[in-house]
C-alpha cells in the first residue's frame, strides 16, 4: 500500500554510516587493491613490450614511456570524464573519452603483444627442451645397441699385456714391421696370434670410448628438463574439447588475459569509486563546501497548508536563509539524495529536484544562477549540523509549498 512518506524527525544518516562504515571501507580497500594490481601488471607488461620495439635504445625508451603514460591515463580518464560531465563540460568530456579510447587501444595492443610473445616463448622453450631430451634419449638408446653388438670379454689393458708377452722371432718382427705387413706364410703363422689379439684390443678400446660417451649422454639425459609430449597442454586440451586449431586457442587465451588486465586497470578505480560512493558513509561526506555558520542566517520555518513534500522537509532540516551566500547545485542535490536515503525515501531525479528547488528558493528571495562553469542557488546555505526536529515539528515545517509539486511516496509505513 502506498502512502505519504513518514519522517522520524531526525537524520538517521550518521547511524547508518557507523553501522555500514567498516563494510564499505573494506570493500573500497579491496577494490582499490585489485585495481592497483591490475594497473601495475598492465604497466609492467606494456613497459616490457615497449622496450622490445624500436631499433635504438632511445626508440625503445620512447615506446616504453608512451606505454606507461597511456596506462596511467586510461586509469584516471574515466574519473575525469565523470567530473567533466557533471560540470557540464560536454565537449571536453567527449574529447577525454576519445583520448581514453586511444589509450585503451594502445595498451590493449601492447598487452596482447606481450601475452602472445610470452606464451610463444614458453612454448618454444618447452619444445626445445622436449627436442633436447628426445635427442639425448635417442643417443643413449643407439649407444646401448652398438655397445651390445661389440664382442668384448676382457679389458684393453689385459689384452695389451698379453700381446707384449707373445714371442715373435726378431727377423720376422722386423720384416713384417711389427706384424703389420704380413706377406708370406711363415710370417702369417708367426703373427696370427698377435693380429687376433690386436683385433680384440681394438674392439675393447672402441667399447671403452663408447661407454664413456654413453655415460656422458646418460648424465645429460638425467639433467635435461622434463617435458611432456604437448608443449602447451592448456591450449591443446581446449582445442581438443572445442575441436578447433591449437594456434587459435593460444591466440584467444592471450587476448583473454590481455582484455582482463586492461579492463581491470582501466575501469577498476572508477567502478570502485562509483560503487562505494553510494554508501551511507560516503553520502554523508558529499556535503562539501559547507559555509561556516553566520549570525545572519536563520532557519526556514513556515506552516504548511497541506502535507509537506520531501524537499520541503529536507530544507527544514538542512537549509538556512542566508543572503549573500550560495550553494552549488550539485552539492545541494547530493545532500538531498543523502538525506532521502537516510530517511529511507526514494530520491527525486535531478531534473525534478532542480525544478522544485528553484521555485522554493525564489519564494524565499533567492535565485538560481550560473557562475563560470557551475550553477548555484543563492540566498540559502547548508547548515553545519543537520537540524533535529521532533516528529510533530516536522509536520509543521517546510520551506515554500507549491500545490503543483509531486508528493513523495514510499512503500510501507
Amino acid at each position: 500500500m502506498k502512502q505519504h512518506a513518514k519522517y522520524n524527525g531526525h537524520n538517521t544518516l550518521p547511524h547508518k554510516a557507523i553501522a555500514g562504515g567498516g563494510y564499505h571501507i573494506a570493500l573500497k580497500l579491496a577494490g582499490f587493491a585489485a585495481a592497483t594490481v591490475f594497473l601495475i601488471v598492465s604497466a609492467l607488461a606494456n613497459l616490457r613490450f615497449g622496450l622490445s620495439l624500436g631499433s635504438t635504445e632511445l626508440d625503445r625508451v620512447i615506446y616504453a614511456a608512451a606505454s606507461v603514460a597511456s596506462d596511467v591515463m586510461k586509469a584516471i580518464l574515466p574519473i575525469l570524464v565523470l567530473l567533466l560531465w557533471s560540470r557540464r563540460h560536454r565537449v571536453t568530456a567527449l574529447a577525454a573519452i576519445i583520448l581514453w579510447t586511444g589509450c585503451v587501444g594502445w595498451s590493449l595492443a601492447s598487452a596482447v603483444g606481450f601475452a602472445a610473445t610470452s606464451r610463444e616463448d614458453v612454448v618454444a622453450v618447452r619444445q626445445a627442451n622436449a627436442e633436447t631430451r628426445h635427442g639425448w634419449r635417442t643417443t643413449v638408446r643407439r649407444g646401448e645397441e652398438k655397445l651390445a653388438s661389440l664382442e668384448r670379454a676382457r679389458p684393453a689393458n689385459v689384452i695389451l699385456a698379453e700381446i707384449n708377452k707373445l714371442p715373435v722371432p726378431a727377423n720376422i718382427w722386423r720384416r713384417t714391421k711389427k706384424c703389420t705387413d704380413v706377406t708370406v706364410e711363415t710370417s702369417r703363422l708367426a703373427c696370427a696370434k698377435i693380429q687376433s689379439l690386436r683385433a680384440e684390443l681394438a674392439s675393447a678400446r672402441a667399447a671403452e670410448k663408447l661407454e664413456k660417451r654413453l655415460e656422458a649422454a646418460r648424465a645429460k639425459l638425467d639433467t635435461a628438463p622434463v617435458a611432456g609430449h604437448k608443449t602447451d597442454p592448456q591450449a591443446a586440451a581446449i582445442a581438443d574439447l572445442l575441436m578447433i586449431d591449437e594456434d587459435a586457442v593460444r591466440n584467444g587465451l592471450a587476448l583473454l588475459i590481455a582484455v582482463l588486465v586492461e579492463a581491470g586497470s582501466a575501469l577498476g578505480f572508477t567502478i570502485t569509486i562509483l560503487a562505494t560512493s553510494g554508501s551511507p558513509g560516503a553520502r554523508q561526506s558529499v556535503a562539501l563546501e559547507l559555509p561556516p555558520a553566520n549570525s545572519h542566517r536563520k532557519p526556514i520555518l513556515k506552516t504548511p497548508t497541506d502535507a509537506p513534500t520531501p524537499i520541503e522537509v529536507w530544507a527544514a532540516h538542512r537549509l538556512d536563509i542566508a543572503p549573500g551566500e550560495a550553494i552549488p547545485a550539485m552539492v545541494a542535490y547530493e545532500d538531498f539524495v543523502a538525506w532521502c536515503r537516510g530517511q529511507r525515501i526514494s530520491p527525486w531525479t535531478m531534473t525534478k529536484f532542480g525544478r522544485e528547488f528553484k521555485v522554493l528558493v525564489r519564494d524565499i528571495g533567492g535565485d538560481k544562477q550560473k557562475r563560470r562553469d557551475r550553477r548555484y542557488y543563492t540566498g540559502v546555505a547548508l547548515n553545519s549540523e543537520p537540524r533535529k526536529l521532533a516528529r510533530a515539528e516536522v509536520a509543521e515545517t517546510y520551506v515554500s509549498h507549491s500545490q503543483s509539486c509531486a508528493r513523495a511516496h514510499v512503500v510501507g509505513s
